[in-house]
């Protein structure tokens, strides 16, 4: 396994030298417009039972968390390890996040949750911890649990270069095809892989006219977009 002292020096700066520069919890806009973005690739996806247990993993300022309990979950929780995120996440959900390392989380942790999610998290890890954090939640979902990742598409063929490298932490690349791949290795049953859709409806139908080119010249598991997500079941 790599070297991993740079983190600390990064993490510990992470608000302010990268996500300052693309993110900004303290505007309202901010918010809505990543709420849009949720409802449109991830709505359909949600537990109906809002007493479900979820956990996302490297939550950062924790927009997601904000929108499961605007929707009415109530057993939800994060584990971030950065503090310059933490000292910077929204006000209503600073209650909600556990400072931690993941792998020592999920591994002193005796729950088992519904769902877990990771976004933009699985790309900052070496490819042997990709693996150990992947069942290490295996082991951390009920029987039917259900786990949600996202990561960059370096596949896209207009967008990966950039994805694969956009970010110094980045350890290592996903395509559709490979994180399917470490997904089923680590004991999931059931993946499926989706493309993030955009908010700009004539992106999206730009993309959908090129995805379709590219399914039928090539593979299926070609997608222009700048980011993919799985959707995994334990069993």
């Amino acid at each position: 396994m790599g070297s991993a002292r740079y983190r600390e020096k990064i993490y510990s700066q992470y608000v302010e030298t990268l996500t300052r520069y693309s993110e900004n919890s303290d505007d309202p806009k901010e918010y809505e417009r990543r709420k849009r973005l949720y409802d449109l690739n991830y709505g359909k996806f949600l537990l109906e039972d809002k007493n479900s247990k979820i956990l996302e993993l490297g939550c950062g300022k924790g927009f997601f968390l904000k929108y499961l309990k605007e929707k009415g979950y109530f057993n939800i929780k994060g584990v971030e390890k950065s503090t310059s995120q933490i000292s910077s996440a929204l006000p209503d959900i600073k209650e909600l996040i556990i400072p931690d390392d993941m792998f020592n989380y999920l591994q002193n942790c005796s729950e088992e949750f519904n769902l877990i999610m990771l976004f933009h998290v699985l790309e900052h890890l070496f490819k042997e911890e990709v693996l150990e954090l992947l069942e290490l939640i295996y082991e951390r979902l009920t029987e039917k649990g259900m786990l949600i990742i996202e990561v960059p598409n370096a596949g896209s063929p207009l967008f990966g270069s950039n994805n694969r490298f956009a970010e110094f932490t980045h350890e290592v690349g996903f395509t559709p095809s490979s994180l399917r791949e470490v997904i089923l290795v680590s004991g999931f049953k059931k993946v499926s892989v989706h493309p993030i859709k955009g908010l700009s409806f004539r992106a999206r139908f730009v993309f959908n006219i090129i995805n379709f080119i590219l399914h039928s010249r090539f593979t299926k598991d070609i997608y222009i977009d700048g980011e993919i997500y799985a959707i995994a079941w334990k069993s």
